[in-house]
């Protein structure tokens, strides 16, 4: 899914001295770009470590090669083996799925195609051909057990990415805390995770951009030991017969969600929760998003939707407050 454009407000080196005990690294992975600043204490080149950790998630969650692991689970067979980092995806989005009551869910790949936005290049649908793909949609028609993913219907395929790249946000933070690296901030597609300082001694802090100028930076978030997504629907749509198609896909319709909630940008304590519960307001909308930060106080939220005059507004759950810098929106 199009993530919205962070914009992070680090100073990468601010002189020679700052250099000398941080490190900036990026590249390209998973079909996107990442960036990372750590503290380099220890004076050593992370370069070749986090390339390799990254392209471990390219053969894992890659639906664009055809190698990659769950490219072997989108195929015939009703069960595939897999490792320990595989499953771990897979039964944390199975355990999201269940908690937004379906609203985030893997298995709607085949849907996804067939309106274009996945990995597959697809045409405009009839609502014939969506209902037949819903047959076979939804979460508990796949499991994992001992290390290997079940499914129960060989049609089923499944999609990463709406959760990969928050979950990689981690996998890269786990590598540098065995490193004992306490000073961090990680950002893959737009997906971020900080610990710690940056090199001024400060806490990392995040910018959001209005998701209708990303010129314009709305407001901005200070991330110490958190992950933080932010996912949107207005970059990536397409028009037909004079109406906007979202790429947001409701998993229970099979059709992309009408209503007016722009972004939804989630602070939580993984950045795999964090992506797949921004993909999950975005199909719920935002009064069920509302509802849904109003029962689980441990997740924090920043919702942004127009109103009825068409005039930005936005949605701040009480424990996203306490990380805001500074907040533009009234």
């Amino acid at each position: 899914m199009m993530r919205v454009t962070l914009y992070l407000f680090f100073v990468l080196f601010i002189s020679s001295s700052y250099a000398q005990t941080y490190a900036f690294y990026e590249g390209e992975i998973q079909g996107t770009t990442y960036h990372i600043t750590c503290d380099n204490s220890q004076e050593r080149d992370l370069s070749l470590e986090i390339d390799s950790i990254l392209h471990v998630f390219d053969t894992h969650f890659s639906n664009y090669d055809t190698g990659s692991l769950i490219s072997q689970c989108n195929k015939d067979e009703l069960t595939v083996a897999v490792d320990s980092l595989f499953s771990e995806l897979i039964s944390e989005s199975i355990n999201i799925s269940k908690k937004t009551a379906g609203a985030f869910d893997i298995t709607v790949a085949p849907v996804v195609n067939a309106w274009g936005f996945g990995y597959k290049t697809g045409q405009f649908p009839t609502k014939a051909t969506i209902d037949s793909m819903l047959t076979f949609i939804g979460y508990k028609n796949i499991a994992i057990e001992n290390n290997t993913f079940i499914k129960n219907d060989k049609r089923i395929s499944i999609i990463s990415n709406a959760v990969a790249q928050g979950f990689s946000c981690d996998y890269v933070a786990r590598y540098f805390n065995t490193l004992q690296i306490n000073n961090y901030i990680i950002e893959i597609g737009g997906e971020i995770i900080a610990k710690g300082k940056n090199e001024r001694g400060l806490v990392w802090t995040v910018g959001i951009d209005n998701p209708l100028n990303g010129n314009e930076i709305m407001t901005a978030a200070q991330l110490e030991n958190m992950a933080l997504a932010t996912s949107g629907n207005y970059r990536r749509f397409y028009m037909k017969d004079g109406k906007k198609y979202a790429h947001t896909i409701d998993p229970k319709t099979g059709f992309p969600v009408e209503h007016n909630l722009l972004s939804a940008t989630v602070i939580t304590k993984t950045g795999l929760e964090a992506d797949a519960l921004a993909t999950a307001f975005m199909v719920m909308g935002l009064d069920k998003a509302i509802e849904y930060t109003n029962k689980h106080s441990e997740i924090y939220a920043y919702l942004v939707y127009s109103n009825e005059a068409g005039a930005l507004q936005s949605y701040i759950t009480k424990g996203f407050k306490k990380f805001i810098v500074n907040e533009n929106l009234k």
